[in-house]
C-alpha cells in the first residue's frame, strides 16, 4: 500500500471514523436547531448595543443635558471615548465569533492551547496524519490567523501566536474558545506556570469541554532508540499529573478534568516510519490512542449536549461578561451624581460667601473715609480763617487721600478675584482628581493619562466670566496699571484681572467731585464753618457710597458670574454622568435578560438530550437561569402534581452529577409550586444558604431575616446568588439583618 494511502487509512481507523459519522451527523443536526434559536436573542443584543453606542456618543456631545461647556466635552470624552471603545470591541468579538459559530455548524471543533513549544501542531499533525508543514521551529509566532484541519468529521484547530495565553491576546483567545466544542490544553514535561491555569480560567468562561494532554518529551529520545524500559518513568510522570490536578482544582474547583500523557513527537514520527512494526511500535507506545480515545469519546458520549448548547452558551457568555464589566462602573459612576450635586450647593455657597465677606473688607475702606471725616473739621476752620495758602480744592484732595483710597479699592478688587480664583481652582482639582480616578478605573491601566481637564480650561471660563462681570465698569482708564498686574499674575485669567484692576472705576468718579466743590461749594464755604464742613462732609460721603455701591456691585456680578460658571460646568459634568449611568443600566438590564433567555434554550436542549426525566416529559422545564463559571438555579415541575425534586436530582445527586460535568457549574433545583411563591421555594432558590423557613416573609416582595455568616451564604460571589434568585422567583428579595429585624417585630 502507498505511503499516503496507509496514512489516510490509518487516520480513518484511529479516529474511528465510522463511529464517529453517525454522532457528528447528529450533532450537526442540533448545532443548526439551536443556532437558529438564538438568533432572536442575538439581534436583541445586537440592537441593544448599538442603541448604547449611540446614546454614548450623545452624552459625548452633551445632547443629554442643557449644558454645552467645551471644558465639560473635554473632561467627558476621554471617560466617554473609552467606554465606547471598550464596549464596540467587545461587540465585535460578539459578532465575530457568532458568524464563526455559523461557519462552522457542520463540525465538531476541537481546540489546542498551549505555549510555543508545547506540542500543539506536532499533536495535530500525528492524529490527522499530516506531512509536518505547520510544525513551527520554536519562533515566536504572533499571527491571529488560526487554520483547521479537518480530521473525520472534526476541526482540528492550533492557536498560533497566542502563545496559548498572552494577555494582550487575551480577546481573540476568548473568541477562539468560543468556537471550541472541546479545548485540549497542551503542556509539556518541564516547570509547570500556575499563571497558565489562571489564563485558562479567564478565557474558557463558557460550558467547555476541557482536557489536559501532557506532552511527555522525556520520552521521545528513549522511544526512538527503543528502549521501552526507560521510556516512561512512572514517578516522574506521577508527579506532573499531581501538579497539573492541583492547578486544576485551584482553577476549576469541582471540574473533572481527564488528564493524558503522551508523546507527541513519537506518534508524528510513527507515521513517517517505513517498516510497519517499528511504525506501531512507535504509535501504541507514544499512547496517543489515549488522547484519540478522549476526543471520539466526547463526540460520541457528550457530543449532542455541547454542541446543542453551545450556540445558547456563547451568546450568554458574551451577554454575562459584558453586563459584569459594564455593572463595576455602575457604582462608581452613580456615586458621582449626588457628589456632583453636592458640589453644585457647595459652590453656590462658596461665591454667596465671597459677597457676604465683602461688608468686612469694604469697611476698611470705610474707616479711611470717617479719619478724614474727623479732619474736615479743623480744614474748614483753617479755610475760613484764611489759614491755608492752597485752594480748598486742593487742600481737599489732599486731606481726602484719593491714592490711598485708590490703592486700597485695587487691594479690595484684587482680594476679591484672588479669593474667586481659590475657589474656582479648588473645584478643578477636586474635579480633574475624580475624572481621573474614573478614567483609570475604566482604562484599568497603570499608567493614565491625566484627563485634559487643565487650569488653562477653567482659567478661560473663569476670565470669561469675571470679565462679563467687570463691563459695567469698563471706560474708567488705568490700562496700564491692570497690564502689570496681568503680566504679574500671568496667564488668562491674570490677563482677565488686569483688564478689570486697570478699568479703574474710582479716578474719574471722585474727581468729578472735585470739580464740582470747585465750581459750586467754594464761595459758601467762606461764608460759615459750618456750612463749609457740612458740605465737604456731603461731598466726603457721596462719594463714599457711589464707590461702596460700585465695589459691591462688581464684586455681586464677579462673583454670581463666576459662581454660575462653575455650576453650570459641573451641572454639564452631571449630565453626562447620569447619561453614562442611565445609557449603561437600561443595557445590563437588557443583557441580563438576553443572559437568562439564553440560560433558559440552553438548558431546555441540555435536560431533552442528557436527563431522562425531562426527555419523556416525567419533569418539565419552568425556568432556568445561570451565572456561567458560578451557579445555575433551575425551576421544574410534575405535570401530575408530585415532587419533582427526587426525579431531578437522582439517588445520591447522581443525575445533577453529570449536569454539572457538562456546565462546570453547581446547580439548585426549585420546585415550582403554580402563582404563589412559597417558603420552601424561597429555601430552594437561596441555596447554598441554609435557611429557616421561619425567617421568611412573603408578600409583594421577600423579606429574609439573616445575620452574619449567612448574609454572605445568601448574596454569594458578587451578590450573584440573590441575583439568580431573584431571576427565577421572579420577585424582589430583601435582606433585613436580625439587629433591625428584633426592635420591629417587638413593638
Amino acid at each position: 500500500m502507498p505511503q499516503s494511502s496507509a496514512r489516510l487509512s490509518a487516520r480513518s481507523e484511529r479516529l474511528g471514523r465510522v463511529a464517529l459519522e453517525g454522532s457528528v451527523v447528529r450533532c450537526r443536526r442540533v448545532a443548526r436547531e439551536s443556532f437558529a434559536a438564538t438568533q432572536a436573542e442575538f439581534a436583541r443584543m445586537e440592537r441593544a448595543l448599538r442603541v448604547f453606542d449611540a446614546e454614548l456618543e450623545k452624552v459625548a456631545r452633551l445632547e443629554l443635558g442643557r449644558h454645552s461647556h467645551e471644558e465639560v466635552r473635554k473632561a467627558v470624552t476621554l471617560l466617554l471615548e473609552q467606554k465606547r471603545a471598550r464596549i464596540k470591541d467587545r461587540f465585535k468579538d460578539l459578532v465575530e465569533a457568532h458568524e464563526l459559530r455559523r461557519q462552522q455548524l457542520d463540525s465538531f471543533t476541537v481546540l489546542f492551547f498551549g505555549k510555543t513549544m508545547a506540542g500543539k501542531s506536532t499533536t495535530i499533525e500525528a492524529i490527522s496524519a499530516g506531512s509536518g508543514n505547520t510544525i513551527g521551529d520554536g519562533g515566536p509566532d504572533y499571527t491571529k490567523k488560526v487554520e483547521g484541519v479537518s480530521c473525520g468529521g472534526l476541526l482540528l484547530v492550533d492557536t498560533p501566536g497566542l502563545l496559548g495565553f498572552r494577555r494582550e491576546l487575551a480577546g481573540v483567545a476568548e473568541s477562539y474558545v468560543t468556537r471550541a466544542d472541546l479545548i485540549c490544553m497542551v503542556v509539556a514535561d518541564e516547570p509547570i506556570e500556575p499563571e497558565l491555569f489562571e489564563r485558562m480560567r479567564e478565557i474558557r468562561g463558557q460550558h467547555k469541554r476541557l482536557a489536559v494532554l501532557l506532552n511527555v518529551k522525556a520520552a521521545n529520545r528513549r522511544l526512538l532508540s527503543g528502549d521501552l524500559e526507560e521510556a516512561w518513568d512512572a514517578r516522574e510522570v506521577g508527579e506532573y499529573v499531581e501538579l497539573i490536578r492541583l492547578q486544576l482544582q485551584a482553577a476549576f474547583p469541582g471540574d473533572e478534568v481527564p488528564i493524558i500523557p503522551y508523546c507527541a513527537n513519537v506518534a508524528f514520527e510513527a507515521q513517517r516510519a517505513e517498516d510497519p512494526d517499528w511504525r506501531a511500535f512507535l504509535w501504541k507506545h507514544s499512547r496517543i490512542e489515549d488522547v484519540i480515545r478522549v476526543i471520539a469519546n466526547t463526540v460520541t458520549q457528550d457530543g449532542l449536549a455541547i454542541r446543542a448548547t453551545a450556540p445558547f452558551d456563547a451568546l450568554g457568555w458574551f451577554a454575562q461578561s459584558i453586563a459584569e464589566e459594564l455593572e463595576e462602573d455602575l457604582p462608581i459612576f452613580r456615586r458621582q451624581l449626588p457628589e456632583l450635586r453636592r458640589k453644585q450647593g457647595e459652590a453656590f455657597r462658596r461665591f454667596e460667601r465671597v459677597i457676604a465677606d465683602s461688608a468686612t473688607e469694604l469697611s476698611q475702606i470705610k474707616g479711611h473715609f470717617l479719619q478724614v471725616n474727623d479732619q474736615l473739621y479743623d480744614l474748614a476752620g483753617e479755610i475760613i480763617r484764611g489759614e491755608r495758602s492752597e485752594s480748598p480744592n486742593k487742600a481737599f484732595r489732599r486731606i481726602c487721600s484719593w491714592n490711598v483710597v485708590q490703592e486700597k479699592a485695587r487691594a479690595y478688587q484684587q482680594g476679591v478675584i484672588e479669593r474667586l480664583q481659590r475657589n474656582v481652582e479648588d473645584f478643578r482639582d477636586a474635579l480633574q482628581s475624580d475624572l481621573a480616578a474614573l478614567v483609570q478605573i475604566e482604562a484599568e491601566l497603570e499608567d493614565v493619562v491625566t484627563p485634559e481637564f487643565e487650569s488653562q480650561d477653567w482659567k478661560k471660563a473663569t476670565a470669561r466670566a469675571l470679565r462679563v462681570a467687570g463691563r459695567p465698569l469698563a471706560g474708567f482708564g488705568g490700562g496700564a496699571a491692570g497690564g502689570a498686574i496681568g503680566l504679574m499674575l500671568g496667564g488668562p485669567i491674570g490677563a482677565a484681572i488686569g483688564t478689570l484692576l486697570g478699568a479703574w472705576l474710582f479716578s474719574s468718579g471722585v474727581e468729578t467731585v472735585a470739580d464740582e466743590f470747585d465750581a459750586n461749594a467754594e464761595r459758601e464755604l467762606r461764608r460759615q464753618h459750618r456750612s463749609l464742613r457740612e458740605a465737604m462732609q456731603n461731598q466726603l460721603w457721596s462719594a463714599y457710597r457711589g464707590l461702596n455701591d460700585r465695589l459691591f456691585d462688581w464684586t455681586k456680578r464677579a462673583a454670581e458670574k463666576t459662581g454660575r460658571a462653575v455650576g453650570e460646568f459641573l451641572g454639564g459634568l452631571g449630565d453626562a454622568i447620569d447619561g453614562l449611568v442611565r445609557a449603561t443600566g437600561t443595557l445590563v438590564d437588557t443583557l441580563h435578560r438576553s443572559r437568562q433567555s439564553l440560560a433558559r434554550g440552553s438548558y431546555r436542549v441540555l435536560l431533552s438530550q442528557c436527563h431522562p426525566a425531562f426527555r419523556t416529559g416525567k419533569v418539565e422545564l419552568v425556568d432556568a437561569t445561570q451565572w456561567m463559571r458560578y451557579r445555575a438555579k433551575l425551576r421544574v415541575r410534575c405535570p401530575d402534581g408530585s415532587s419533582p425534586i427526587g426525579l431531578v436530582v437522582g439517588r445520591g445527586g447522581e443525575k445533577l452529577r453529570a449536569l454539572r460535568a457538562h456546565t462546570g457549574t453547581p446547580i439548585d433545583v426549585v420546585a415550582d409550586a403554580g402563582s404563589r411563591t412559597t417558603r420552601a421555594m424561597v429555601v430552594e432558590a437561596l441555596r447554598p444558604a441554609r435557611l429557616d423557613p421561619g425567617a421568611i416573609s412573603l408578600g409583594h416582595t421577600i423579606s429574609v431575616q439573616a445575620n452574619g455568616p449567612l448574609i454572605g451564604a445568601i448574596r454569594g460571589r458578587r451578590s450573584r446568588n440573590l441575583l439568580l434568585a431573584r431571576e427565577i422567583l421572579g420577585i424582589e428579595i430583601s435582606l433585613v439583618t436580625k439587629a433591625w429585624a428584633e426592635p420591629r417585630g417587638s413593638r
